[in-house]
C-alpha cells in the first residue's frame, strides 16, 4: 500500500531559510531522487509533484520544516532512512536541526496518498500551489467513519473556494495514545483566501463534520523545495 510520509523537522532558524540551508536541502532531495530511480531503473522519471515529495517551511512558526514523499510502504521508507545517502544527508543537515528540550523531529505516515489524487483535468497539485494549509485532526473515540464520511461529503466547500486545488486527507497509521488522527492537504493562493472559505454560503456542512473532532490544528506552509 502506497503511504504519504509526515515528518515534521524542528529547526534552529525562526525567519526566512539561510541560502546554504536551502542549498543543503534541494541536494538533499536531489539524493533522495536519484536513490528513489536507482531502485526502479524501469520506471519513467517521476517529477516530484508526482511523488508527493516536498520540504515546505510553516508560516506560523518558520522554525518547523515539513516534509512529505509517497513510499510504496513504511518499511520501504526505512529503507531510505537506514541508506548511506540519507545517514550522510542527515549528518549534514543536523547543525540546522534543534532538538534541544520538548523539541524533536516527528514521523509517521499516511494510509493514502492526498498529494498526487486529483483531477488532473480540472485541479492542480497543490504542491504548486504559493499556501498550502495542513489540517490535523483527531477524531472523536469511535467517530472515525463518522468523520470521513462527513469530510467526504462536505470538502466540496472548501474546494468551491480553493479550486483549482483540491482538499484531501488521510489517517496516521502509526496512532498515538490509541487516537485517530486525519491529516488534510489544501492548496492556496494566500492564507487571506483560506480564511476567505468560512464565508461560504454552505460553511455549515463544514463545520458540521467537525463535531466529529476532539481536536483540530491547522498551520501554512510554503514550499521550500
Amino acid at each position: 500500500m502506497t503511504v504519504t510520509e509526515f515528518a515534521l523537522l524542528p529547526l534552529k532558524s525562526r525567519g526566512p531559510l539561510p541560502a546554504d540551508l536551502i542549498a543543503l536541502l534541494e541536494e538533499a532531495q536531489k539524493t533522495q531522487d536519484a536513490w528513489v530511480q536507482a531502485r526502479n531503473p524501469s520506471q519513467p522519471l517521476q517529477t516530484r509533484e508526482a511523488r508527493g515529495t516536498a520540504m515546505l517551511q510553516q508560516l506560523e512558526d518558520p522554525s518547523v520544516l515539513l516534509i512529505t514523499t509517497l513510499w510504496p510502504s513504511p518499511d520501504g521508507h526505512k529503507e531510505w532512512i537506514a541508506s548511506p545517502e540519507n545517514t550522510s544527508t542527515m549528518k549534514a543537515l543536523s547543525p540546522y536541526l534543534d532538538t534541544a528540550g520538548e523539541r524533536h523531529v516527528t514521523l509517521f505516515h499516511l494510509d493514502a496518498t492526498p498529494l498526487t489524487d486529483f483531477d488532473p483535468t480540472s485541479q492542480t497539485s497543490a504542491l504548486l500551489a504559493p499556501v498550502l494549509s495542513v489540517g490535523r485532526f483527531t477524531a472523536r473515540e469511535g467517530a472515525k467513519s463518522a468523520f470521513q464520511d462527513a469530510f467526504d461529503a462536505a470538502r466540496w466547500v472548501v474546494e468551491d473556494v480553493s479550486k483549482p486545488y483540491p482538499l484531501r486527507g488521510g489517517w496516521r497509521i502509526e496512532r498515538k495514545r490509541d487516537t485517530d488522527e486525519f491529516i488534510t492537504f489544501c492548496g492556496w493562493e494566500s492564507v487571506d483566501q483560506h480564511m476567505s472559505a468560512m464565508q461560504h454560503e454552505s460553511w455549515h456542512s463544514w463545520t458540521a463534520a467537525q463535531a466529529h473532532l476532539s481536536t483540530a490544528d491547522v498551520r501554512h506552509y510554503k514550499r521550500i523545495v
